[in-house]
């Protein structure tokens, strides 16, 4: 952690590093809970720093975002395997995920029963040579093996004529009515614009599924075309993810115009899919009239500044849009902070922004965040 540049006000009085579930006082000071928890229980009853009488109850929780942000974005260096300018609010990830020198089990990425324990660098060469974890990932393999062949199986012996369908088709079908009754998983099965048909068919008219999931497929614009035929007038759908497709500006144009009379959906997942400014001025327009929507997720697309700023001009007016997730945007820049300070200053619904990796200067990142000095348990992740 580099103390030097870390701001005073920021550090507790008592320990002298960067807040940690900061707390005040009575007499305007701040500390780590934990900290004047402790030096309260040590027979102290006054403040630290001013000696004013003061007890447990009298401390209160500081939830200001702008403060949370600013300590969560102090720099820290991992001193396991020596990573440096870690944000510390993105820590803990990283010892639970990324750190090559942080203790995991053998069990961690698959359910086996072997003691093995060692750095995460060292994992992939244990598993390799571990006979527990192979033994395991051979059984799981069979069984996923066994169920598609039984279910194929199946069609054949109850419907000869199935002889002559392709099979993927059969697969999906029989994949689509095991699963549970208001939830459709179809994630990386391949689905293709040809499938589209028999996913609206059997999942959201036959079933009437409230959650369809259909990231990681091969859906472009064709594919979105017959989902949003269905969307305009469905009432059970209340979640629909199509994260890493092709959906595209022309697809988000279908799902959109569908979506400004569809008064069902209540969360879009469009994540990575090729979408630009143009595919916003759909999603804008879309805004403007739909009133159930309550989250929106734009992740890891093309949208410019151009695009930021039709968004954030249509959710001014807009009363049901709670959150709104542009992580990985990096054609943010300064150009979108006046739109989104005017969106921030008068929408009253939204309640989580995420605008993590884009171009927007250090001062237009403290600019939001004073936008927001005013509204409470707001969410702002820069």
């Amino acid at each position: 952690m580099n103390e030097i540049s870390i701001d005073n006000y920021l550090k507790c009085p008592i320990c002298t590093d960067p807040f940690l579930d900061p707390v005040s006082t009575p007499c305007e000071h701040t500390f780590c809970r934990q900290c004047i928890l402790t030096w309260l229980e040590l027979s102290k009853t006054s403040c630290p720093s001013c000696r004013e009488t003061l007890s447990k109850k009298d401390l209160t929780s500081i939830s200001v975002i702008f403060i949370h942000g600013m300590l969560n974005e102090i720099q820290v260096k991992c001193t396991l395997c020596g990573a440096i300018n870690l944000q510390r609010g993105n820590f803990q990830n990283h010892i639970n995920n990324l750190c090559p020198k942080a203790d995991v089990s053998c069990s961690t990425n698959g359910d086996t029963s072997c003691s093995w324990i060692g750095s995460r660098d060292q994992l992939e060469i244990h598993q390799s040579e571990c006979r527990t974890y192979q033994s395991q990932l051979i059984r799981n393999t069979n069984c996923v093996k066994d169920q598609r062949t039984e279910t194929l199986n199946v069609n054949r012996r109850e419907n000869p004529a199935n002889e002559l369908i392709n099979p993927h088709e059969l697969e999906l079908e029989g994949h689509i009515t095991r699963c549970a009754d208001r939830t459709i998983e179809l994630s990386g099965r391949l689905i293709t614009n040809s499938d589209m048909s028999i996913v609206v068919e059997q999942a959201i008219i036959r079933k009437k599924c409230n959650i369809l999931i259909l990231n990681g497929n091969h859906i472009d614009a064709s594919g979105a075309l017959i989902l949003a035929k269905t969307l305009s007038n469905n009432t059970s759908l209340i979640r629909l993810e199509l994260q890493c497709n092709c959906i595209g500006d022309r697809g988000v144009d279908y799902l959109a115009d569908a979506l400004s009379v569809n008064k069902g959906l209540k969360v879009l997942d469009l994540r990575d899919n090729n979408i630009t400014h143009e595919g916003a001025r759909h999603l804008a327009n879309m805004l403007k009239r739909n009133q159930t929507l309550t989250s929106l997720s734009l992740n890891s697309n093309h949208i410019d500044d151009r695009g930021i700023r039709l968004l954030a001009d249509a959710l001014i007016d807009n009363t049901s849009l709670r959150r709104l997730f542009l992580f990985q945007s990096q054609s943010i820049s300064d150009w979108s902070i006046a739109s989104l300070i005017n969106m921030l200053r008068y929408n009253q619904s939204l309640e989580e922004l995420t605008l993590q990796t884009n171009k927007l200067s250090w001062w237009c990142m403290i600019l939001l965040r004073f936008a927001l000095l005013t509204k409470r348990n707001f969410n702002l992740i820069i």
